[in-house]
């Protein structure tokens, strides 16, 4: 069911034990039909997501899917654009937080610091790699990618606390995307 859309690409159960998990799906078996529901969280996860978007839906035992319910903030990403030829993708690794207190008014100095030398690895569909790399000295790093849908996660960092969540992401033939591994600091 997850792979109907590719955002839901690389979402994992929901787990009890992880604080700050930003995407997830729960499935309950029903009678006649299954239940899953999905989240997919953003901005600062590693303490609870700012920001959720959900979806609830029904799975009939002969694979028939239906929307039950959609609500939350706005999903984080835009419909891909399109054009001709692979899709360029552009990852940035961040780490934050950067200061222990967040000031109000916000401080650009405390805004997440982009992380060098992360090593990226980018799924396709089945968990096949389809890419991989360093980021570099700004922590980015931009990869050509076929239309279709993926997820990216980031490998352990020394000096940070354990790896980033998994962001899954479309492209499409000829467009331009975006995706965000965000590190954490361990600074509370």
């Amino acid at each position: 069911m997850l792979d109907s859309n590719p955002m839901f690409l690389g979402i994992g159960p929901a787990r009890g034990d992880l604080i700050g998990q930003c995407c997830w799906y729960i499935a309950s078996d029903n009678l006649d039909h299954y239940r899953v529901d999905v989240a997919v969280g953003w901005g600062d996860c590693p303490s609870g997501c700012i920001n959720e978007h959900r979806w609830a839906y029904r799975v009939d035992h002969d694979r028939t899917i239906t929307l039950l319910d959609e609500f939350g903030d706005s999903p984080v990403e835009a419909p891909p654009q399109t054009g001709s030829g692979p899709g360029t993708v552009t990852i940035q690794a961040v780490a934050g937080p950067v200061c222990p207190i967040e000031p109000f008014p916000p401080d650009p100095a405390c805004n997440p610091r982009p992380v060098a030398g992360a090593e990226v690895v980018v799924y396709a569909a089945g968990g096949v790699e389809a890419a991989r790399g360093l980021t570099n000295d700004e922590g980015l790093l931009v990869v050509a990618l076929e239309a279709g849908g993926y997820w990216v996660e980031g490998l352990d960092v020394e000096g940070l606390m354990g790896a980033p969540e998994a962001v899954a992401f479309s492209v499409g033939a000829g467009g331009r995307m975006a995706a965000q591994l965000t590190y954490d600091t361990g600074i509370r």
